[in-house]
């Protein structure tokens, strides 16, 4: 996958309405697996979430970041957020990581530090990371456990759509809500994330 430090060095040369929206899209590529969690452990918030997804969006063309509203809606998170003691489905375990990403965009929102748009960045990369060893039976202490993870189709993609993205933004100063508009629509067409449906019974 990209490394943090890559990570951090194509953001920290990014504006705050760039920054935005890669939080946005991160968390909206990951919004589907928070959905599916409720669905099936009936607990959750999607109105919730998809309301922070909005709020990003909003302020990637707006270009201010609106710290009250992130604020609500981060304590609102808390209510909505998976604790992992008190579900064990694998839904469970994707839908935390997809809050993580949230918690991390909203507090971009809140102070503007841009280390929390690397968290949420790699909160997709730990998403793909873990549905590939779940998917492939793969044990924690097999050799070069990094390479193959790595490797795998899923996290190419990955790694190849944040690239994508980051390059093309590197290239894009202003951020228009019709450039967001093709944005979301691309991605919207591309595969999910990860295919839970394609993992071992549990």
């Amino acid at each position: 996958m990209i490394q943090p430090d890559e990570l951090r060095r194509w953001i920290d040369e990014l504006s705050e309405s760039h920054c935005c929206l890669i939080a946005a899209l991160v968390c909206d590529k990951l919004y589907p697996n928070y959905l599916l969690f409720t669905e099936t452990d009936k607990w959750g918030s999607p109105a919730l979430f998809r309301a922070g997804i909005e709020l990003l969006f909003e302020a990637s063309v707006v270009g201010i970041r609106p710290i009250s509203e992130a604020q609500k809606l981060d304590d609102e998170l808390d209510s909505a957020f998976p604790d992992l003691d008190d579900f064990t489905s694998s839904e469970a375990s994707y839908a935390f990581d997809a809050s993580s990403a949230l918690n991390s965009a909203f507090q971009f929102l809140i102070t503007g530090d841009k280390e929390h748009v690397v968290s949420c960045s790699i909160s997709a990369f730990d998403t793909v990371d873990m549905f590939v060893q779940m998917l492939h039976e793969i044990e924690p202490n097999v050799p070069d456990l990094d390479q193959l993870i790595y490797s795998d189709p899923y996290m190419q993609r990955e790694v190849e759509r944040q690239q994508r993205l980051l390059t093309l933004l590197s290239k894009t100063p202003i951020v228009s809500a019709d450039f967001i508009a093709q944005l979301r629509q691309e991605q919207e067409s591309q595969p999910a994330i990860v295919d839970v449906n394609k993992l071992p019974a549990e």
